[in-house]
């Protein structure tokens, strides 16, 4: 009897296993909010106000060169404009310790402009980084010259889902090709498609565990929440057997 008690609680186990583990290594499934919403990017808007930044008389022009411009409210300042004769691609590159994503560009012909609401010029260096909001990524690209493409670790696909409805999925991206600015404007679907999320028992992983492991070796969680729910079954089998037990008596 006992060991039938053990077996089922093994095959209990399996149907409280977490599902956001079982993904985890292949898939990355994260916020996404749309910062730049009051702007018509897709008709052109971005485009004609990156021009009229670019067309400033503080600007220094130089042949060849292809540029981003960025929203964000920073330093008294809305519009970031970078630009760069050398520019190929700009890389989003995924911080898993801190689930977000980050850029840097620092190339020696690289020159950054931040321009205020009224488009005056307000401040002007050589190269320039960015970081996301933690846990979610957000749309700050009104225009961009050249394209992205995504670096993460162990992860095959990306997927943005409405940060307000983690069941609707607006976007999906790899780290193998290429994308341009307005691929990140994203639409919604026919069909809605769950979301994993972390549950308790993973999160207890993490508090024991910490939250710094570094990707390769998420498998460590994996095998934390496998020892965590067998203690739960064993926890809960434990009345059982001692019941057994007595009335054998």
């Amino acid at each position: 009897m006992k060991n039938y008690l053990i077996l089922f609680g093994l095959l209990f186990s399996i149907f409280i296993i977490p599902s956001d583990v079982l993904a985890a290594g292949e898939d990355l499934y994260i916020p996404y909010y749309n910062k730049v919403e009051d702007f018509d990017v897709l008709s052109g808007e971005g485009e004609t106000l990156k021009n009229i930044l670019y067309e400033n008389s503080s600007v220094e022009k130089v042949e060849g060169d292809k540029c981003i411009l960025i929203y964000k409210e920073q330093y008294s300042s809305l519009y970031h404009l970078i630009c760069s004769p050398t520019l190929n691609y700009l890389t989003l590159t995924y911080n898993s310790t801190n689930n977000n994503f980050f850029f840097s560009i620092s190339d020696s012909n690289t020159r950054y402009y931040r321009f205020n609401s009224e488009y005056f010029l307000t401040f002007s260096s050589s190269g320039y980084s960015l970081s996301f909001s933690n846990n979610s990524f957000e749309n700050l690209f009104l225009y961009s010259d050249v394209n992205f493409r995504f670096n993460t670790n162990a992860i095959d696909n990306i997927f943005f889902y409405d940060i307000n409805d983690s069941s609707k999925i607006y976007g999906q991206f790899n780290t193998t090709d290429l994308y341009t600015y307005k691929d990140f404007y994203l639409t919604e679907p026919n069909k809605e498609v769950v979301v994993f999320q972390d549950n308790d028992i993973h999160n207890i992983s993490k508090l024991i565990l910490g939250n710094n492991i570094p990707e390769e070796y998420s498998f460590v969680y994996t095998i934390s929440d496998y020892l965590i729910v067998l203690i739960f079954v064993g926890i809960i089998i434990s009345p059982i057997a001692i019941i057994i037990k007595v009335l054998r008596w």
